[in-house]
Formats: structure tokens, sequence, C-alpha cells
């Protein structure tokens, strides 16, 4: 399993520069507007496709029928990607909630706007483990030419749904949530854990009667 998480580093190392630069472009864009969410959201959808880029360079690469070669099992295979996916998720809500409160030096912040940050780095770690729930058995089904097409609806729609609609959000939610902060979480947590576990046996389960 480390070797295969070796190799999706490699893989993907060459992006480094290019996402660094990205965030500078988004951060700007973000202090300019004076939003938390518009970083938090937009880093959530670039890290998003990462799996994406690692599985297609692994088709283009034949990787999937060279690994079979060798004694990993498609149990490990398929479970080293969504590792990854889990190591994504933290390092995009990591890297946004951080800067978020780098920003909220600039324009200070309230209690309000403490809580919209919580709440906004809450949801979208869900909305990323619900988009990569459906990603990657799309790609293992239908390949990741034909994913590429509905890629960008599985990605966009939910974050930027959720970035139209928070702030029509009654403030009687804020409130519940705020009050019960334990309750939603743990709802929100088990509810994408579920969702995760039953997506990797669903992809493992196409894989496994893949035959290359």
């Amino acid at each position: 399993m480390s070797g295969l998480l070796v190799k999706e580093y490699f893989t993907l190392r060459r992006y480094v520069k290019q996402y660094v630069l990205l965030f500078i472009f988004f951060g700007a864009l973000s202090i300019y507007m004076e939003s938390m969410t518009y970083f938090q959201c937009m880093v959530t959808m670039s890290m998003c496709m990462l799996i994406f880029t690692g599985m297609t360079y692994d088709t283009l690469s034949g990787w999937d029928k060279f690994v079979l070669t060798m004694p990993v099992s498609r149990k490990d295979i398929v479970g080293s990607k969504y590792l990854c996916c889990i190591i994504y998720a933290i390092v995009a809500i990591t890297a946004s909630t951080l800067f978020s409160l780098v920003l909220g030096y600039i324009h200070p912040m309230g209690d309000d706007d403490l809580i919209l940050l919580a709440a906004t780095a809450a949801a979208l770690l869900c909305v990323i483990f619900l988009i990569y729930s459906i990603l990657i058995p799309l790609i293992y089904k239908l390949g990741v030419e034909k994913t590429r097409i509905v890629m960008i609806a599985v990605i966009m729609i939910p974050i930027f749904g959720l970035m139209a609609i928070y702030e029509y959000i009654p403030e009687s939610v804020f409130t519940f949530a705020e009050q019960h902060v334990g309750l939603v979480a743990a709802a929100s947590a088990a509810f994408c854990v579920l969702v995760y576990i039953i997506s990797y046996f669903v992809s493992l389960n196409i894989f496994s009667k893949k035959e290359y």
C-alpha cells in the first residue's frame, strides 16, 4: 500500500508549482472580494480534480495492467486511491481554513464569521468525499475519457451550489448547528463515512470484474 501511495506522489508532484500559483491567484481574489468562502470552495474544487489527473495518467501509461503483475491485490489498488482522496481532502481543508484565518487578520472576523468559516469547512469536507464517492466508481466503470464529460458537473454543481445558497440559509439553521455542534458534526461525519465506504466497495466490485 505504501508503495502505491509513493507512486501517486511521484505522478502528481509535477503539478505542485502549478497548484501553488493557482492558490495564490485564488487567495488574491479572495482578499479582493473579502470572501473567505471563495478561497475555500475554489481550493476544494481544485483538489478534487487531482484524483482524476492521477487516474488519467494511470490509463495513458497502462498502469492498471502493469500493477496487476506485481504482488499487489486489487483491494490494495483501489484502497490506495481512496486513501489518497482522504489525504487530498485533509490538505484542501487545512490549507483553505488556515488561509481564511489569515484573511481574518486582514479583515477582522466576528463570531458569526468564525461560525460560517467552521460550517463551510465542515460542509466542504462532506462535499469532497461525496464528489470522490461518485467520481471514482464512474472512472472505474466508464473510463477517464467518458467520465471527463460528467466530471465538471459532478465537481462544480455541489461546490457552486453551496456557494450560491449559503447566504440564503435561514439563521435558525446556523443557530441550531451552533447549539448542537456535536450532533450535526457526528451526523454529517457518519453519513460521509457511510457513503465513502459504499463507494469503495462499488469501485472494488467494478475493478475486480475487469480483465486486462
